[in-house]
Order: C-alpha cells, then structure tokens, then sequence
C-alpha cells in the first residue's frame, strides 16, 4: 500500500489477519463438515492436528473440493477421514506420481530412509503425530515422513531445534546402517539440517554468536568448529539411538515395501503394537 493511504488521518489502524489457532480452525473445519456427506469416521480433532498453520481457504478447499473429489473418484457417495487425509497430502505435496517400475533395492533404500526418519520422530519429539509415511513419490520427493505438532507452537526451547536436527540425519543414517553404505537423497535432509545448526549457532547454543552466521539461501555460510563439531556429534547420537530400535527400523521399512504408504493408525500400529491392537 501507498505509505500515503496510512498516515494518520487516513487509515491509521493495521489489523494483521492471521491463519486461525487451533480452536478457530475447529470451527472452521466443523462449519466446512457441514457442507458435504461425509462418514462417522471423520475426526475432527485429527483434522484440526493436522492443518497447522492452514487458512481457510486452503481448509475449505481440502474438505469440501479434493476430499470430495477422491471419494468420489473412488465410487463412495460420503467423504471419509481417509480422503480428508489424502486431500491434505495432496495440497501438502502434490498429487502422487507412482514409480510403476521401481528397482527393488532402490525402493528399499527408501523405505529405510523414510523409516529411519519415522523411528527418530517418534522418540525425540513426542510433542509431534505422525501423519504420513510414505514412499509414493509426490512433488519430487521419493518419499516423505510427515509430522505435526499436536499443539500450537509460538515459542520453543532450543533442544527441539536439536530434536528436529537429529530426526533430519536420521534418513541419512539408517541407509548407512541397513543398506552398508550411504546413498543420494538426503540432500533436502542436509539443507534442513544446515539451517538448524545456523539457527541454534545465532540464538547462542554454542555460546555468545559473536559472529554473523547467514542462513542458508541467503549469502555464504561461516562454517564454525562449534557447527562442523556438533553435527558429528548429533550423527554419532542419532546412530545410537538407531541401533537401539532396530527392529522399529525394520518393521517399518518392510511395511512401506509392502503397502508403500502408512497413515498415522498404521504407523502406530508397528511402534506401539498394544496401541495399535
């Protein structure tokens, strides 16, 4: 807007619009629910745990227009969780774009990349629910762990930051740890990892941050002994805690093998089995 237009006299009061809190997006999403046919296995508070952030056009649009979509596609009259979910993947992500001739060992090494993520999520931040694990390739990506937080975060201690590092290296490890060697595709999980340590080193994790450090994107980075020290550390812990789940590791990866996608209940199924039961 022309700084004209708000100098006093004139419009002189700003109201920001933000994204609806998690008690604002329950009303939105019920009000939305209203609007089509859907099933008793609709749960509105999972809906709510999973649009963080979300506004309601990209809620409305998810409910009432690709859910909608899908059940349709698939010959049901009533929208299901199942479809909701898929809908929020979809806006997520992108629509999926299977391999339909996928090299076995390649796709294994996904499955315990995507694996190892899910196993290191679920202990190092419990304060977050798996929605999705998955090796359908979507966006680009070959496959995809996908955590929200189950309640609204404004402001966070620094060791999530770290919780979230380590669960980024995860990927990376479990290849090492279950394929004898490392493989291509961590390089997203690298750039996320970067911009972490960066954060941690501006907000004096490792002491009085006496020097600039650029976030990734936005100039050189100045690459510290404290920064290149910690993310070894932080790799030999997320090793540890690996091997310590093995068969977490395992069981997962040989589901995504098996079914190629994992909803939060099926997720759950394998890492808390009397949960799952």
């Amino acid at each position: 807007m022309d700084p004209a237009l708000t100098r006093a006299g004139r419009f002189d009061q700003k109201i920001e619009v933000t994204a609806p809190d998690k008690a604002g997006r329950r009303e939105v999403i019920a009000g939305y629910l209203k609007k089509i046919r859907h099933d008793e296995t609709v749960n509105i508070e999972a809906v709510v745990e999973d649009t963080p952030r979300a506004t309601p056009a990209q809620i409305s649009s998810a409910i009432t227009k690709d859910a909608v979509r899908i059940a349709l596609f698939n010959g049901r009259e009533a929208v299901s969780q199942s479809d909701i979910d898929l809908a929020l993947q979809e806006q997520a992500l992108g629509i999926e774009q299977p391999i339909e001739e996928w090299d076995a060992e390649q796709r294994k090494q996904v499955a315990y990349h995507e694996a190892g993520h899910a196993v290191a999520q679920y202990h190092l931040m419990p304060d977050q629910r798996i929605v999705r694990l998955s090796i359908i390739r979507r966006g680009g990506a070959l496959g995809y762990m996908m955590p929200v937080d189950r309640v609204e975060v404004y402001a966070q201690p620094l060791r999530r930051i770290v919780a979230h590092i380590m669960v980024g290296m995860a990927g990376h490890v479990a290849t090492r740890i279950f394929m004898g060697e490392y493989w291509t595709g961590a390089s997203g999980d690298f750039a996320s990892i970067r911009y972490g340590l960066a954060v941690l080193y501006s907000l004096g994790y490792f002491g009085p941050p006496t020097r600039t450090v650029a976030l990734p994107n936005a100039g050189p980075e100045a690459n510290t002994e404290d920064i290149d020290r910690y993310w070894k550390v932080l790799e030999d812990q997320t090793e540890i805690l690996l091997q310590r789940h093995t068969e977490q590791v395992r069981l997962l990866a040989e589901a995504l093998i098996e079914r190629a996608d994992l909803s939060h209940d099926d997720v759950m199924a394998i890492l808390e089995p009397k949960a799952g039961a």
